[in-house]
């Protein structure tokens, strides 16, 4: 048996060195057409992930991720902070993400005449991470103060200092509005600048971004922000606004799995109020499931529209092939009915032909993918995607090698055509009738 496969890979490979520009130039047209299989394979996956990588990354804060406020006594946020950190955390999944906590208590009276007929008000707050998200320009950021201290330690934007010619060390007593007996002495300890104005730990808060909020009656400065923990123990008389902003990593979500994100933020909106008490005020922001759909919806439009282009080229590789193969039948015509006289029968022929397919084909199958990631990689750098600054990551993946090793994989007869570029099926008499049609023209 070996010794009758040698034989046959001896005679496959002599016939291939002896037509070896035929068979060379059906070597190019089976790559190329292998690597155009690949390339729309791995296109469509790779321009589906950083199209909506790009929409998600490109969508206002407030839609993109979410938001769940409550409204509660400083002694009931620790395990309302539990319940909600598991609740989120659950419901980003798999694809994982960054809670981020703030915290605002009500507005404090400020000991400044009024301006314009309008009342000054400050609030306290604060914000995980205040010291990544901004940039300190002068003093130090604040720092938890002791139970039973006076003054608490807060840090300013450089639009309230300048609002209120607020410096350093300067201490401000805010008189609490619903009880006037509340006072919080406040220590100017640290003035700082937003880094990036856009970032999702802001939420687009107004307040927040400008320092200044304006209103027919009030004229609101602030967050003077605090630590957490002086907010609640030492800036909060009776309930306080507190929020957790879940900010998904969207860099791991495939576009399979849109319809599970999809669903459990659906789940976490009916959710969240049945796993808090009702007292809370529980609110959830976000408008994440709307901009998922809208984004699968776009994203099916560009598959198909790819898909239709993809088919359209296979179809002229696949007539590339086919006049390849009748070249290549035509030519060997003589040598097969050589073979013929010596005892090479049918099943012979058509196993030195599969030889010789399977090793054109491995080969094309093991390249291609390659060849294909190469030229997508060029888009990044040329092309209409260089042109919008999207980015596609070719990844060769197993379906890239499924796509371009589609080839013949049954027996061919002699003198049949294999057609394998989609279902293969095996026209017999093929040679045959285009050697009598040749010889009715002559």
């Amino acid at each position: 048996m070996f010794a009758s496969l040698g034989a046959m890979l001896r005679v496959s490979l002599r016939r291939s060195l002896a037509d070896w520009p035929i068979v060379l130039a059906a070597g190019l047209i089976v790559t190329i057409s292998a690597t155009l299989l690949a390339a729309g394979t791995m296109y469509t996956s790779a321009v589906s992930v950083a199209s909506l990588h790009r929409v998600l990354a490109d969508a206002p804060v407030t839609e993109a991720n979410i938001q769940v406020s409550v409204r509660l006594p400083p002694d009931r946020i620790d395990p309302t902070d539990a319940t909600v950190t598991a609740e989120l955390r659950s419901g980003l999944g798999e694809i994982g993400g960054t809670v981020v906590r703030t915290g605002r208590s009500d507005s404090f009276a400020l000991p400044r005449p009024e301006q314009g007929g309008r009342t000054a008000l400050a609030a306290v707050g604060f914000l995980e991470d205040l010291e990544r998200q901004a940039t300190l320009l002068v003093g130090a950021w604040p720092t938890d103060v002791e139970a039973g201290a006076n003054i608490v330690p807060v840090a300013v934007s450089e639009t309230v200092a300048a609002s209120l010619g607020l410096e350093v060390g300067q201490v401000i007593e805010l008189h609490g509005r619903a009880d006037a007996t509340f006072v919080v002495r406040v220590r100017v300890d640290a003035i700082f600048t937003i880094d990036d104005r856009t970032a999702a730990s802001w939420w687009e808060d107004e307040q927040v971004l400008e320092g200044v909020l304006t209103s027919e009656r009030f004229v609101t400065y602030g967050p003077l922000f605090t630590t957490r923990v002086n907010l609640l123990g030492r800036a909060t008389a009776g309930q306080l606004s507190f929020a957790w902003r879940a900010l998904p990593a969207f860099d791991g979500l495939d576009p399979d799995e849109i319809d599970r994100v999809r669903a459990r933020v659906e789940q976490l909106r009916t959710g969240m109020s049945a796993a808090l008490e009702s007292d809370a005020g529980t609110a959830v922001a976000t408008g994440l499931p709307e901009l998922l759909t809208r984004t699968q919806r776009s994203l099916l439009v560009s598959r198909t529209g790819v898909l239709v282009l993809v088919i359209q080229l296979t179809a002229l590789a696949a007539y590339a092939v086919l006049l390849s193969a009748g070249l290549l039948v035509e030519h060997r015509r003589a040598g097969t009915a050589l073979l013929r006289s010596r005892g090479a029968g049918r099943n012979r022929l058509t196993q030195m032909a599969l030889i010789e397919g399977i090793v054109l084909a491995g080969l094309a199958a093991l390249v291609a993918p390659w060849l294909a990631a190469g030229v997508l990689r060029a888009f990044d750098s040329a092309g209409p995607l260089a042109d919008i600054g999207l980015r596609i990551e070719a990844a060769v993946d197993p379906g890239a090698y499924v796509a371009a090793g589609s080839s013949i994989t049954d027996d061919v007869p002699p003198g049949a055509l294999g057609i394998a570029r989609g279902r293969q099926r095996n026209v017999d008499g093929w040679a045959d009738k285009k050697r009598r049609a040749r010889q009715k023209k002559s």
